[in-house]
């Protein structure tokens, strides 16, 4: 039986905000590899953070649960024959690699996936970073606390998922261990909402459930989001949040 993982592989490059060049271009700069690290990307999805940061590091695995996320991710590889890189089926709570494998793990997008063991997961990722490796984890986040609830009515009627703010993120590190905590914020513009709901495998359903709730939001929901409509679309700008941590 495919997951819903496994049916939005073939969509999910088709993603506007997963193709972002700000979201490559800021991850990078939290990153900081020198060319010498060996690095995991936790689910890789399709290999696209693989792939941008392949050209910096030494080796760079990638681990996902989905292997139709994975037949992508191998197909790329296949085209682009990148020696550096490489994927497997493992789950995020249960890494198959020896305590202090790695020099640097990064996670975007997948942490509020994890509904079953979201903290062993994180301690997963601080057991096989070396001492003085680093964690970088990327998620979109609400634009303030205010606006939480909202995040969470559109999101359940896509699936069912963790709503972080930048302190959860950063808590949830800490309790696993890490050290040296930093947040970084920015907002992706223009974003199109007919995008997302193309090609995200929401039930079709709730498609207009969300459009709905975009036109219909509140004046402070669409200033803080910069909401517009045009030609049958909505736009919004997206927050992310980049945390950095280390191991000590």
């Amino acid at each position: 039986m495919k997951t819903s993982w496994d049916k939005r592989a073939t969509r999910y490059d088709n993603l506007q905000w997963a193709n972002h060049d700000l979201y490559f271009r800021v991850l990078l700069e939290e990153l900081r590899l020198t060319g010498d690290e060996v690095v995991l990307d936790v689910g890789t999805g399709t290999g696209k953070i693989a792939y941008t940061v392949q050209p910096f590091c030494k080796e760079v695995i990638g681990i996902d649960s989905s292997q139709q996320m994975l037949d992508v991710a191998n197909k790329n590889l296949d085209v682009l024959s990148n020696a550096n890189i490489s994927f497997r089926l493992a789950p995020a709570d249960r890494l198959p690699f020896t305590d202090g494998s790695f020099d640097v793990v990064i996670a975007r997008m997948v942490l509020h996936h994890l509904m079953d063991n979201l903290e062993g997961a994180v301690k997963e990722c601080f057991r096989v970073l070396r001492k003085g490796g680093r964690i970088v984890i990327a998620e979109g986040v609400p634009p303030n606390h205010r606006l939480r609830e909202d995040f969470m009515e559109i999101f359940k009627l896509k699936e069912k998922r963790h709503t972080f703010l930048e302190e959860d993120i950063m808590r949830l590190v800490a309790d696993a261990g890490f050290q040296r905590i930093n947040v970084r914020t920015f907002f992706m513009d223009a974003i199109s909402i007919n995008n997302w709901l193309e090609h995200a495998e929401i039930p079709p359903e709730n498609v207009g459930k969300i459009k709905q709730l975009h036109q219909n939001a509140s004046h402070y929901f669409k200033e803080a989001y910069r909401l517009r409509e045009e030609n049958g679309d909505i736009f919004i700008d997206m927050k992310h949040a980049i945390v950095t941590a280390e191991k000590y």
